[in-house]
């Protein structure tokens, strides 16, 4: 893989974006996919709220009940 983007997240999370596979010497590919890679171990908070995230994709109107669960502002500040 050639010509990706990557970046570390402030928790420690490692993301890698596109790039060039190559898939054999004649043929190279591109590539939409994402991969993620925690480089240490996650908080029990960070983990959580993959957790509550994954739960919520696709869903709208759900940030005045997460304030009322008491999700703390830094987490949801991320999803602004």
């Amino acid at each position: 893989m050639y010509f990706h983007s990557a970046t570390v997240t402030p928790s420690g999370c490692m993301y890698v974006f596109g790039g060039v596979k190559a898939i054999n010497s004649n043929e190279d590919t591109r590539s939409n996919d994402i991969f993620k890679l925690w480089l240490t171990l996650p908080s029990l908070a960070e983990r959580s709220w993959e957790v509550i995230t994954s739960c919520l994709q696709g869903k709208r109107g759900f940030l005045p009940d997460l304030k009322k669960l008491g999700i703390p502002q830094h987490f949801l500040d991320r999803l602004k």
